[in-house]
C-alpha cells in the first residue's frame, strides 16, 4: 500500500464531504480504497457519500462489504440502517438500527441513531415515543451538536404542537431563537406560539427582533409583514369598538402595501389578496371584497360555472324524505329514550311547544347576515379547506349580504362539493335560503318551489346527522330551517340536543322567526 497516496487521498476525500461535495468526495474515498480495499473507515465514508448524492445502491455496496469486515461492529449496523432508511425500507433500517444498539456504537453515532429512531416513529405518528428518542438523543449528544441542531428543535417544536404541549413548544422554540437569532423561521414558529397562546405583546415584541436581527434580505421581510397582518387582525378580533377598528385599518394599509411592493411571488400575492378579501368582507367593505376576489377567479372556470348554472332547484342526487323515513324513525326512538332518561330534558308550555331558554332579540339583521357573522369566523378556524373554496366562499358570503341570491344559488352549487365540512353544508343551506327570498318577491320561483327544496335539504342534513351521528352543523342548519319554515317545535327539539353555546344562538334564531312570522 502507498501509504502516502492513501492519506492524501482521505485528506482530500474528507474536505470535499466536508463542502458538500460528496460525489467528488466519493471519488476519492475509492482512490483510498484502491490502497487499502478493507479500510472499513474509508468504506463507511464512501457509502455515506454515496447516499448523499442520492445513489443509494451505490451506498449499500460500502456499508455492505465494511459490515461483513466487523459485523459488531454497531456503527456498521447503524451505516446500514441509513442505506435502508433512505431508500424506503423503514423495517429493515429499524432492524439494522435495533442491531446497531445491541452491538454498540460510538457516541456520537448513537446521538445520531436516536436522531434516526426519532424520524422513523415520526414517520408512524407515533409523537410521544418519537419525544422519548430526542430525549435518548439528549442524553448521549453532550456537546449539542445534534440535539441542539435547528432541525432537531424545529421537529420537536412541531411534535410538541401536535400533542398540543405548548409550554414545552415555547422552551424548545426558546431554544432554537438562542442558538440560531439570525434564522428567521425560528422566530416565526415562536411568534405562531405566542399567537396561540393570546400573547400578543410578546408576538409584536418578537417580530421587532426580527427585523433587528434575522431581516437580512427581502424574502425575510415578506413572513415578518406578513405575520404582522395577522397580529393586526387577530387583535382586531378580540379588540372592541374603536380599537377593533384601529387594528383592522391597520391590517388593511399593511397588507395593500406588502401587495403592491410586489415582494410577493404569484402564488404568495394570491394568498395575501385572499386575506386582503377575507379582511375586506369583515369591515364592511363587500364590494371591495367582491372585486379583490373575484381578480383571482379563473375567467375561463368562471365562464364555464355561468353557462352550467341554471338558476333552479337543484337535488343533486340527495335522498328523499320517504327514503330516510325508517331511519328517522330510528333516530327518533334514540331520541325519545334519552328524554325518558334524562338525559335530555325539553320544557314544554300550555300548549306542548317547546320554551327556549335563552331569550333574544334580533337586531333586525338579515338570516343569512347572521349566520354569516355568527358561524363563518369559527368554521374557518376549526377546517382548513383548500384557496378555491375559501375564494368561493368569500364570494357565496359576500353575495348573500348583499341579497343577490341568484349569485348565491350559482355559487352555492359550485362549494357545496368542498371537502370541508362546513363550507358544503352552508352551501346547501344557502340555496335553498335564496331560493325562499327569491319564491317570496315572485322572482324566478314559485312557494312551492321554495317549499320542495326545503324539504330536499332537511332531508339532506336529516340523513348527515344519522350518518355522522349528531354532526353539529347539520344539527344547527337542520333547526335553522324548521325555524324558517315556521315548524318551531322541531327546531326547538333540534336545539335540545346542541351544546349550550350554539343552543343559545339557535335559541335567539327562532325567537327572531316567530317574531318575522308574526310581523307579516
Amino acid at each position: 500500500m502507498d501509504q502516502e497516496r492513501y492519506n492524501e487521498s482521505i485528506a482530500n476525500a474528507d474536505l470535499a464531504y466536508e463542502n458538500d461535495n460528496y460525489v467528488l468526495a466519493k471519488d476519492w474515498y475509492d482512490k483510498a480504497l484502491e490502497e487499502d480495499p478493507d479500510d472499513i473507515y474509508a468504506l463507511s465514508r464512501a457509502g455515506a457519500a454515496s447516499a448523499a448524492a442520492e445513489k443509494t445502491e451505490e451506498s449499500f455496496k460500502y456499508f455492505q462489504r465494511a459490515l461483513e469486515l466487523d459485523p459488531e461492529n454497531g456503527d456498521n449496523h447503524f451505516n446500514m440502517g441509513n442505506a435502508y432508511f433512505f431508500a424506503g425500507d423503514i423495517p429493515k433500517a429499524l432492524e439494522s438500527y435495533s442491531n446497531a444498539e445491541i452491538k454498540g456504537c460510538s457516541d456520537d453515532v448513537k446521538a445520531r441513531l436516536y436522531y434516526q429512531l426519532a424520524l422513523i416513529c415520526t414517520l408512524r405518528n407515533d409523537v410521544k415515543s418519537a419525544l422519548a428518542n430526542y430525549k435518548k438523543l439528549e442524553e448521549f449528544d453532550k456537546t449539542g451538536e445534534s440535539s441542539l441542531s435547528p432541525d432537531v428543535l424545529s421537529e420537536k417544536v412541531k411534535l410538541y404542537m401536535m400533542i398540543q404541549d405548548i409550554d414545552n413548544a415555547e422552551k424548545v422554540a426558546l431554544q432554537w431563537l438562542n442558538i440560531a437569532p439570525s434564522d428567521i423561521r425560528c422566530y416565526m414558529v415562536y411568534f405562531n406560539i405566542l399567537m396561540s397562546k393570546g400573547e400578543y405583546d410578546k408576538a409584536e415584541k418578537t417580530l421587532e427582533d426580527a427585523e433587528k436581527f434575522a431581516n437580512d434580505n427581502e424574502e425575510n421581510a415578506l413572513p415578518i409583514e406578513s405575520s404582522r397582518v395577522m397580529l393586526y387582525i387577530t387583535v382586531a378580533d378580540v379588540a372592541e369598538g374603536e380599537m377593533s377598528d384601529d387594528y383592522n385599518n391597520k391590517a388593511y394599509g399593511l397588507l395593500t402595501a406588502i401587495i403592491s411592493s410586489g415582494m410577493a411571488g404569484d402564488e404568495q400575492a394570491n394568498e395575501l389578496k385572499l386575506t386582503l378579501a377575507e379582511l375586506c368582507m369583515k369591515m364592511g367593505r363587500t364590494d371591495e371584497a367582491i372585486e379583490v376576489a373575484e381578480s383571482l377567479t379563473d375567467p375561463n372556470k368562471a365562464a364555464a360555472k355561468s353557462e352550467e348554472a341554471a338558476v333552479t332547484p337543484a337535488v343533486d342526487g340527495e335522498p328523499s324524505a320517504e327514503e330516510l323515513d325508517e331511519m328517522l324513525s330510528d333516530a327518533m326512538e334514540k331520541l325519545d329514550e334519552k328524554i325518558a332518561n334524562d338525559e335530555v330534558q325539553i320544557e314544554l308550555d300550555d300548549e306542548g311547544n317547546p320554551i327556549a331558554d335563552v331569550d333574544l332579540i334580533g337586531d333586525g339583521t338579515s338570516e343569512v347576515a347572521k349566520l354569516i357573522e355568527e358561524e363563518a369566523a369559527q368554521a374557518e378556524a376549526e377546517y382548513g379547506t383548500d384557496f378555491g373554496d375559501r375564494l368561493e366562499f368569500i364570494l357565496l358570503s359576500c353575495y348573500a349580504l348583499k341579497e343577490n341570491y341568484k349569485k348565491v344559488i350559482e355559487i352555492s352549487r359550485e362549494l357545496k362539493n368542498s371537502d370541508n365540512e362546513y363550507y358544503s353544508y352552508f352551501s346547501h343551506y344557502s340555496e335553498a335560503f335564496s331560493v325562499k327570498q327569491l319564491a317570496d318577491r315572485n322572482d324566478g320561483f314559485t312557494k312551492e318551489e321554495a317549499d320542495r327544496i326545503y324539504e330536499e335539504k332537511i332531508a339532506y342534513f336529516r340523513s348527515k346527522m344519522i350518518n355522522k351521528e349528531g354532526s353539529a352543523f347539520a344539527v344547527i342548519f337542520r333547526a335553522r330551517m324548521y325555524a324558517e319554515t315556521g315548524k318551531f317545535a322541531k327546531a326547538q327539539e333540534m336545539a335540545s340536543l346542541m351544546s349550550e353555546e350554539d343552543k343559545a344562538s339557535v335559541d335567539q334564531y327562532i325567537e327572531m322567526c316567530k317574531e318575522e312570522l308574526s310581523a307579516k
